[in-house]
């Protein structure tokens, strides 16, 4: 369970996994939203450790659809983007920062 500061209102985690990206709201510390988007991120890696097109489309799409999902509601004071093993292990991160960056722009994914 992650644990937020009061000191951010509306928080927004998301949390770019093997096979889904996984998004949390938080208002002053209480989790208000949760939902989840396929990704397959970490599953179809290509022989170059490249995340698939197939995926890269996935991703395009939970990408779309988080940013839908986040300004249909009130815009969070802060957004936290993290990812694990399979956002470290590839060699394509640009593809999937500048996919991000479409629909959030400066935003980065820190890796854990």
């Amino acid at each position: 369970m992650y644990t937020i500061s009061k000191n951010h209102s509306l928080t927004a985690i998301i949390d770019l996994g093997s096979l889904k990206m996984k998004y949390t709201l938080f208002e002053n510390g209480t989790m208000l939203n949760q939902k989840s988007y396929l990704t397959l991120m970490g599953k179809e890696l290509n022989e170059n450790s490249e995340i698939s097109q197939h995926s890269l489309e996935l991703l395009t799409v939970a990408f779309s659809q988080l940013h839908d999902e986040i300004t249909s509601q009130r815009t969070p004071t802060k957004l936290i983007f993290f990812a694990t093993e399979a956002y470290r292990i590839i060699n394509n991160k640009v593809v999937v920062q500048n996919i991000l960056n479409t629909f959030f722009p400066n935003e980065i994914i820190a890796e854990i």
